[in-house]
């Protein structure tokens, strides 16, 4: 169940289409699932398994491979050591490698090691043409302590970016759903945002997506890029290109004040916006995870300025939501 509640909570983030409870992030995308870990054992033979895994999937089309594993040590105390991290030692890394030069995106999660005493990303993850993803917390976009760092032994920028990953809504074996944590599901938000960006520009290359979401993301931590966040968190509508615009007839505002500094007994959240014609104006409320929570139904209102408290459209945010 462990192995199967892994898989089920990674495969949610990016096809769950549960309207009004839960949207993943590319839910129209065909999908390829492939099996390639026995968690009763870490043998090395599991990264000829993942390579057996992307040649399949390669075989039957695939654009875009999200894979939220990674390998280090084997059970007899083998493995890698960081200076193997260089992207041409482990052989799952090179096949990463030679992937992204076919055609394939790579996105890989980065490891939840970034609170050990080794705290490296892990393979394939120094692949240097994976996408490699960390993860942040949800609600203040702080990194989760678990996240695997970077650099490479070769110097390189490991992870690339970073996503929601801790505390983020997933499903859960046997139904329901419930939060879960780690860069594995910080890893498919941005494999479906890959997804997304190749929709919207089908000549993209693998190198032009991880191009557009390095530049578009938004830095966090140090200024620029660095070994933590990466080059910051993924911005997908930024990434896209696309130019997105407030019909004319309105301009919104930012609400206030910012819901994630309410307390657990609520408040009130105001929607400000101004009119320059007479329209009809609703809010629809969601959460992060894409689960609506509440809807403001349509008023007529005239053109004017709706900005302040006293005549923003307002909600009343109920106590720990």
């Amino acid at each position: 169940t462990d192995q199967n509640g892994h898989g089920t909570r990674v495969l949610s983030l990016l096809a769950a289409q549960a309207n009004g409870i839960m949207v993943g992030a590319a839910p129209e995308a065909e999908y390829i699932l492939a099996k390639v870990e026995d968690l009763v054992d870490e043998l090395p033979v599991e990264e000829d398994r993942w390579i057996a895994g992307l040649e399949w999937a390669d075989s039957l089309g695939a654009q875009v491979i999200n894979s939220s594993l990674g390998y280090m040590i084997w059970d007899d105390d083998s493995g890698y050591t960081y200076s193997d991290l260089d992207g041409q030692t482990a052989p799952t890394s090179i096949v990463a490698g030679l992937a992204a030069q076919r055609g394939i995106v790579v996105v890989n999660a980065a490891g939840n090691d970034g609170d050990n005493s080794w705290n490296y990303v892990s393979v394939p993850a120094d692949a240097e043409d994976v996408i490699t993803v960390g993860s942040v917390n949800v609600f203040d976009l702080e990194i989760d302590r678990s996240s695997s760092r970077g650099p490479t032994p070769d110097g390189r920028i490991k992870p690339d970016v970073v996503a929601p990953g801790a505390d983020v809504v997933v499903a859960q074996v046997g139904g329901g759903y419930g939060r879960g944590r780690g860069t594995s599901l910080a890893a498919p938000l941005v494999a479906g945002t890959c997804a997304l960006l190749l929709e919207i520009n089908p000549g993209w290359s693998p190198f032009d997506v991880a191009q557009a979401l390095r530049e578009t993301a938004q830095d966090l931590g140090d200024a620029g890029p660095d070994t933590t966040y990466g080059f910051g968190l993924v911005n997908a509508e930024a990434a896209s290109r696309l130019s997105v615009s407030i019909p004319e007839v309105s301009t919104g505002r930012t609400p206030f004040p910012n819901p994630l500094k309410f307390s657990a007994t609520g408040g009130t959240l105001y929607f400000p916006l101004a009119l320059s014609a007479q329209d009809v104006v609703a809010v629809h409320i969601y959460e992060l995870s894409g689960s609506k929570v509440a809807e403001l139904s349509g008023r007529r209102l005239e053109a004017g300025d709706y900005g302040g408290p006293e005549r923003a459209l307002c909600w009343l945010v109920p106590p720990h939501l």
